[in-house]
């Protein structure tokens, strides 16, 4: 008789395990030639999650999305099977990731890093496999840091339930764009505390109970919907919970390390909310069946798959080295290009204000005037786009956070270089208590733009196809003392503006 301990390996079961592991190793291998190729999308998505508290979530969603995978009860029981539908998936990242890189906008190039990995599980594992592991799979996008831009939404959105919730309990509040002032002073809507971090969170959780705990798509979709609704209002609660006890308190209690901690318990108190519900109405989901077991692949397409995986995101990565990195070379002169409005008089320097722009390669603020607007224009003039220093990157904006903060930011159609656009006008006020308009304009070669993802992807598609790169942000400001209607003075210089770069950045072109 044969000991069952000492009893050799069935064939058939030897073979899985081999293709397991091969399909392994050919995982690994094309999501880390991806990583290897475009490592600045990691390290930066990295970064943001340890530093930002909005973010911090993410941290733990590989592990989950990981878990979700090795607790189902089906996915060893079929042979992996390499897909060359992957090697497709893997390509469209790496030109997503060389969009990012030439754009220089992260978002990108975090979203095309999560491609990636599913394209290499595509590749590796085949598309029936990766079908299993769908919502795993999906899970990954949580890792993005995304989102900031609809803190300006959510900041608006706070301030006006907060004064309308304040005014109705009795305390009578003022509102100036995101700031508001009560008996016991003025209290701000900054960007931290717009609900982003809630907002986020929530959705990963609600997103992974409903997956656990609910079968059809209704419920879970009602899940999410609800866990969202609960996470804005459970933020606005918290708000006018912080400045009711700081107003009667005198300011004593609640401006403190008390409203984080408060925080954390609303947040906490959603999260078990959420929990509990799904356990009270969650579905008997049954067992996942067992995948038909399916003929071990042969070892040269797998081979095949792998390697044309690898040669793709390499070519990529080489054109990424050889055709980007020549646009530091394509610089426009060290002289901007002048601005012109017609009626308008520029009538030197100003000391009030300036845009912040410390990356810029030069930046000037002059007055301009005419018979009936007076304005403020700083220019800040990029040679070249480049890592560190990007046209229309956070590190240029129209107030510096600490001089000058924004109260509001809101887009009004205005006509400019002969179009109408919508033009983005944020209100700021500095520690004195003076305020301005401020329009944001960007200009890229010989073509101007409203939408800093318009100019990111112009930004891109010169860098692509070898072009210069040269440009500027122009930020157009007004005071309420020097104009009847600041807004009109602006909708007034914006109508006149004449930049007069199209003529060199077309040599620039030619060269």
């Amino acid at each position: 008789m044969t000991n069952a301990a000492t009893a050799p390996i069935p064939l058939e079961r030897a073979i899985v395990r081999s293709e397991w592991a091969r399909a392994v190793g050919a995982f690994l291998l094309s999501a880390g030639t991806f990583a290897a190729a475009f490592p600045g999308s990691i390290a930066t998505m990295s970064a943001i999650w340890v530093s930002s508290s909005a973010y911090h979530h993410a941290l733990f969603v590989a592990p989950i999305s990981a878990w979700l995978i090795f607790s189902r009860k089906d996915w060893g029981s079929a042979s992996p099977a390499a897909d060359y539908l992957g090697v497709a998936v893997l390509a469209a990242a790496s030109i997503a990731a060389l969009i990012g890189q030439a754009s220089n906008v992260d978002l990108i190039g975090h979203a095309a890093f999560v491609v990636a990995i599913i394209g290499a599980v595509i590749a590796a594992f085949g598309r029936a496999l990766a079908a299993q592991w769908a919502f795993p799979l999906a899970f990954l996008f949580f890792m993005v840091p995304f989102g900031d831009e609809i803190t300006p939404l959510l900041q608006g959105y706070a301030s006006s339930v907060l004064v309308a919730a304040l005014n109705f309990s009795g305390i009578e509040t003022t509102r100036d764009g995101f700031m508001l002032t009560t008996s016991a002073g003025r209290f701000e809507v900054a960007a931290s505390c717009a609900g982003l971090r809630f907002l986020l969170a929530s959705a990963m959780i609600a997103s992974l109970i409903s997956y656990l705990a609910f079968a059809g798509w209704r419920k879970r979709a009602a899940c999410i919907a609800l866990a969202l609704v609960a996470a804005v209002f459970a933020n606005w609660l918290r708000a006018y919970l912080v400045v009711i006890v700081a107003t009667v308190t005198d300011r004593r209690i609640g401006v403190g390390p008390e409203h984080v901690l408060l925080g954390w318990v609303f947040y906490s108190a959603l999260i078990i909310g959420m929990i509990v519900l799904a356990r009270r109405f969650a579905d008997k989901i049954a067992v996942p069946q067992s995948m038909t077991k399916t003929a071990a692949p042969s070892r040269r397409p797998a081979k095949a798959a792998l390697l044309l995986g690898i040669v793709v995101v390499s070519t990529a990565a080489l054109y990424d080295a050889a055709v980007l990195s020549a646009n530091d070379t394509k610089i426009g002169p060290m002289e901007p290009p002048m601005l012109h409005a017609r009626g308008f008089n520029n009538t030197g320097a100003t000391t009030i204000w300036g845009a912040y722009a410390p990356k810029a390669d030069m930046i000037s603020t002059n007055d301009y005037r005419s018979e009936t607007a007076v304005l403020m224009v700083s220019h800040a003039y990029f040679t070249h786009d480049r890592d560190g220093a990007e046209i229309g990157g956070g590190d240029t904006r129209a107030a510096d956070g600490s001089n000058w903060r924004r109260l509001s930011v809101s887009p009004e159609t205005m006509t400019f270089i002969d179009a109408s656009r919508r033009v983005k006008i944020e209100a700021l006020e500095d520690t004195a208590g003076r305020k301005i308009d401020v329009a944001t304009l960007y200009w890229l070669g010989d073509k101007t733009y409203v939408s800093p993802a318009a100019l990111k992807l112009a930004i891109a598609a010169r860098k692509l196809t070898g072009r210069p790169t040269e440009g500027g942000v122009i930020f157009v400001a007004t005071r309420e003392e020097d104009n009847a209607d600041p807004r009109a003075a602006i909708r007034e210089f914006l109508a006149k503006l004449e930049l007069a770069s199209v003529s060199r950045s077309a040599a620039l072109d030619k060269d």
